[in-house]
């Protein structure tokens, strides 16, 4: 899982690897559709409409199919951006933090801004070889500013449902558990679920051990390794010293497998100090 990194300043920024996913999705997106060459198709296309209506290209009527392009490919621009960013935050789990909304909105404007600016100049660039006036480009600006509110709008809901699928993730990954070891009749409770066992009857507990190992791992190797080292722990149960070596040793093998196990770990311990 990433986490942010906290520069002297005390700004919290993106992770380097986090930004680095980002950027190369659009760099993939920038040699597939390259700026250039679409505001070359986007002007062409304008200019074949204006010869076919007869309405000419120097007056200007064109520019708003010129305009409408641009923003279309900006706003498709933004939206990928935003996009892979969701789904970077999605696959390497960063960790939520309370300024990732603002951190995520920060580097959108950081790569749209210049961006959008060279959008408007393009577009200022193709009415100043017409007689429209200026109001052309004032309209088109506005649309433009649009972009980025539309785009941050959606990265605050990403980040409100992030923030809870995380909360929900620690919650099903660190369940409530209360152990109760007070004389014989030990009660484990995880969350709702009562798992209780009497640690003086040795039998019930690992047989309950066996039923969770049978049923609960799914390799057939661990399994059979977890199962040796049960009946090793039943066997020496009484004998400290081999009892010790043996509890060790299953710890070991169950090391992946401590949420199943760990209901009756309780009780297999209390027979480190004695019967």
């Amino acid at each position: 899982m990433l986490t942010q990194r906290n520069f002297e300043d005390s700004l919290t920024v993106l992770p380097k690897q986090f930004t680095d996913l980002a950027e190369n999705f659009m760099k993939a997106f920038d040699l597939e559709r390259p700026p250039a060459i679409e505001y070359r198709l986007i002007h062409n296309k304008a200019a074949a409409w204006a010869a076919q209506s007869g309405m000419g290209f120097q007056g200007g009527a064109a520019l708003g199919h010129i305009a409408k392009g641009i923003t279309d490919y900006m706003q498709e621009k933004a939206a990928l951006l935003r996009d892979k960013l969701q789904q970077v935050a999605n696959s390497t789990e960063i960790e939520f933090y309370p300024e990732l909304n603002t951190d995520l909105k920060a580097y959108c404007a950081d790569y749209m801004s210049p961006r959008l600016r060279g959008a408007e100049q393009q577009f200022e660039m193709i009415r100043t070889g017409t007689t429209a006036p200026t109001g052309f480009t004032d309209q088109f600006r506005m649309n433009l500013n649009a972009i980025l509110p539309k785009t941050n709008a959606d990265l605050d809901l990403f980040c409100a449902e992030y923030e809870t699928k995380e909360r929900n993730r620690k919650r099903m990954n660190t369940p409530n558990i209360v152990y109760n070891l007070t004389g014989n009749n030990a009660r484990v409770n995880i969350g709702s679920t009562d798992y209780s066992v009497n640690i003086a009857d040795s039998k019930m507990v690992f047989s309950e051990v066996r039923k969770a190992i049978e049923g609960g791992i799914e390799d057939t190797g661990e399994r059979e390794k977890l199962l040796v080292k049960t009946a090793e722990l039943e066997k020496n149960v009484g004998n400290k010293t081999n009892y010790a070596r043996v509890y060790a040793e299953f710890i070991a093998c169950a090391a992946n497998h401590m949420k199943l196990i760990g209901p009756w770990i309780p009780a297999i311990t209390k027979w480190l100090t004695g019967p």
